[in-house]
């Protein structure tokens, strides 16, 4: 029997599936593209010239953030918990050619033997998951030398946790998610069951540009954009300011078994 909160992700992200199928590039993705991108790119370098992974999109959704990992020889598995969004992924797999399939799994309990992936996706679904279940699950099935890529929301920046709880208010996002959006305490225990970590701090002033970059001709918004970006990025390399930070791109190497 699920348990409460397992319940409410689930109504959750069966609506979304429904409302939006294949999870498009939102305007938020374009204005939180630098962490994005570094998160695509870490993939990418681990998959190139490495033709026999074994890989885990572990809350997979639609599976969309992650189909242009998912042709030969590269062979993906996605797994979640809303039977809605995998059906939709596996009409993916039929309609793109895509080397993939997609199950309705629960990610804290999973249905795989110990030492199955070499690699795993983690696209922001921590915040829905009791997340030292999942941690223990994940260095479960990942292999001695395997990595675990991960972009989050980072839960310290006030200005986002108020923001946060109106979300909650407008459906956007379930109670339990945004009470569990992942802090420096969480990535510290989980970096203690790794042998490798790096954390990687993204946004802070660009998450009040939008306003902004709405009404500003393409081109000056742009510019605006990346001005701010190189801000964020002098910023957040001070320790004591990392806080602000809105997204957080973690790499783990080599779960302690």
């Amino acid at each position: 029997m699920k348990t409460n909160y397992k319940t409410e992700e689930e109504r959750h992200y069966d609506k979304k599936a429904n409302h939006d199928p294949i999870q498009k590039i939102s305007y938020s993705d374009y204005v939180l593209r630098k962490s994005i991108e570094f998160y695509f790119e870490q993939i990418a370098d681990r998959i190139s010239g490495n033709t026999g992974l074994k890989i885990l999109d572990f809350g997979c959704g639609s599976g969309s953030k992650h189909y242009k990992f998912a042709y030969k020889p590269i062979h993906v598995t996605g797994i979640d918990i809303s039977s809605q969004s995998v059906k939709i992924a596996n009409q993916q797999v039929t309609e793109q050619n895509l080397n993939a399939e997609y199950l309705v799994m629960d990610c804290e309990k999973m249905n795989f033997p110990d030492n199955s992936f070499d690699l795993v996706f983690d696209f922001g679904t921590f915040s829905s998951l009791n997340v030292d279940v999942a941690i223990s699950e994940l260095c479960r099935v990942i292999k001695k030398d395997g990595t675990l890529i991960c972009i989050e929301t980072y839960g310290h920046n006030p200005f986002m946790n108020i923001k946060r709880r109106l979300n909650v208010l407008m459906g956007k996002r379930t109670k339990w998610a945004s009470q569990h959006i992942m802090i420096r305490k969480n990535w510290t225990d989980i970096s203690n069951k790794f042998q490798k970590s790096n954390i990687h701090y993204f946004h802070f002033l660009v998450l009040f540009l939008p306003v902004f970059l709405k009404i500003l001709p393409e081109r000056s918004g742009r510019r605006l954009l990346s001005f701010f970006e190189k801000i964020d990025s002098s910023l957040l390399r001070i320790r004591f300011l990392r806080f602000l930070a809105f997204k957080t791109v973690v790499v783990l190497e080599n779960p302690i078994k």
